[in-house]
């Protein structure tokens, strides 16, 4: 049923992302702050986008949260610091094993993209901008990365 595979996705993805903040505990990186700054100016516009969607202002999400603007801004830096250093760390894990994205994945990608927006894959794919092929590869090669992490995994229950 639709109910456990949601369910059975939401333990992948806790399992993966429990192996991933495993293996950045053991590694230290120094991630410029310009990159933290620029991510979490990302990371807020888009929080804040979405903040929108909902009838809501900055303001009304500072006072909901009894959080100033400082508080806020650090917010967004630790998670974008997080997020770079994670996604530091699968590259690299990612550029060790040489992992690509084969013709085969890419189409296995559209069929799934296809599938969720309910089009063709022709549409699909006559609709990519370089920029989007190139992150379909980059989710690719995520995706082998996390497999191998969790295929390799020692759990203990």
């Amino acid at each position: 049923s639709e109910l456990v595979k949601k369910s059975e996705k939401k333990q992948k993805d806790i399992l993966e992302q429990n192996l991933l903040n495993e293996v950045v505990q053991t590694i230290e990186i120094d991630v410029p702050q310009c990159m933290v700054e620029n991510h979490a100016a990302r990371l807020i516009t888009n929080f804040e986008i979405d903040l929108v969607r909902k009838g809501l202002t900055r303001q009304h999400y500072l006072d909901m949260k009894k959080m100033n603007i400082d508080d806020y801004k650090i917010k967004f830096e630790d998670q974008a610091k997080k997020e770079i250093i994670n996604q530091l760390v699968l590259e690299t894990i990612a550029e060790q094993n040489d992992f690509k994205c084969s013709d085969e994945d890419f189409i296995d990608q559209i069929k799934v993209l296809a599938e969720y927006h309910k089009q063709s894959e022709e549409n699909i794919v006559a609709k990519l901008k370089p920029e989007d092929k190139e992150n379909i590869e980059r989710s690719v090669i995520i995706k082998k990365t996390l497999k191998l992490l969790v295929d390799n995994a020692i759990i203990e229950e």
